[in-house]
């Protein structure tokens, strides 16, 4: 059933590829860019980091508050502006167009805080790799500059500086095509167990001779006791000489000239022909008995046996 399939599954699996590339390729690559700075507390009511851990909930509480409050004053509008004029983004066309350049830019931002550490990590996002690492620096330069000692009660410095990066967060050109060979292998195994069993149910005896790639000598009609010489179940057995005209009677005599024909062509001796099936009560019994009956009365010896 696979096989059957494999064309399509081919050929499926070429187009959702083809499809994830170029989505791939659509996508401008982002980049983004750490560093990092170091807090050294000047205030009294923060405890050492070695304290903390034997502290009570309020020093712990106190820790979280103070790192918060530094996350947010990297974030404020004021070091932003720092930053914008600094590097002198406004000249940029992705901030000149906007009306809300620091905005813009705190998009690209994001300040995590090292847990149980005074680190606070500063990544910058864009489509440059070099900017990315010219914001992520200039934040934390921002940051430490004296200029805002006033609103932050620390003595604070840059940890590491980030570097350019090397590769694209996004798109992730692995993920994008894992899943979409995932996606293949749903819409291939869909179309195998729900399309492929449909397409094997034997329609007539063409799909019969398909399937097995056997030669087909014929077909008997379903024959039925109303019939106008068959009464009963051994006239049914019968039905040759019970009703010769009838369509299974013609049906039978079809099939034994094809099989002497199929013989003769060739070239094979046949001593002996045995009716299988793949079911009981399919007809074999039937079958065998009127085809004796054939055979016999075109004078051949016939033994008939049944197994």
């Amino acid at each position: 059933m696979i096989m059957r399939w494999k064309w399509i599954m081919a050929l499926l699996f070429l187009i959702i590829v083809g499809l994830a590339a170029w989505i791939s390729l659509k996508q401008k690559p982002l980049y983004i860019a750490y560093s990092t700075v170091i807090i050294e507390t000047v205030n009294p009511d923060i405890p050492a980091i070695k304290d903390i851990a034997e502290s009570n909930k309020a020093y712990y509480l106190s820790y979280k508050t103070y790192m918060e409050t530094q996350r947010k004053i990297i974030e404020s509008r004021r070091v932003s502006h720092h930053v914008i004029k600094n590097l002198g983004l406004k000249n940029k066309k992705v901030f000149n167009l906007e009306k809300d350049p620091i905005g813009t830019l705190l998009k690209k931002l994001k300040v995590d805080i090292i847990r149980g550490t005074w680190v606070i990590r500063i990544s910058a996002e864009d489509e440059d790799p070099e900017e990315a690492r010219r914001i992520a620096n200039e934040f934390a330069m921002a940051y430490v500059n004296p200029s805002l000692s006033r609103i932050k009660a620390n003595s604070s410095r840059v940890q590491d500086f980030a570097d350019v990066p090397l590769e694209p967060v996004r798109p992730n050109k692995k993920l994008i095509i894992a899943v979409y060979i995932i996606l293949i292998a749903a819409c291939g195994a869909g179309l195998i167990f729900f399309k492929g069993p449909s397409d094997i149910i034997i329609k007539d005896s063409n799909d019969i001779a398909a399937l097995l790639q056997l030669p087909m000598l014929g077909s008997v009609p379903k024959i039925k006791p109303d019939w106008k010489n068959v009464k009963t179940k051994a006239d049914v057995d019968r039905i040759v000489e019970k009703d010769p005209l009838c369509m299974a009677s013609e049906a039978y005599r079809s099939i034994r000239a094809k099989l002497l024909f199929s013989l003769n062509k060739s070239g094979s001796i046949a001593k002996s022909l045995v009716m299988t099936s793949s079911a009981p009560k399919e007809g074999k019994t039937i079958s065998a008995i009127n085809l004796a009956i054939m055979m016999a009365r075109s004078g051949e010896n016939v033994l008939l046996v049944d197994a």
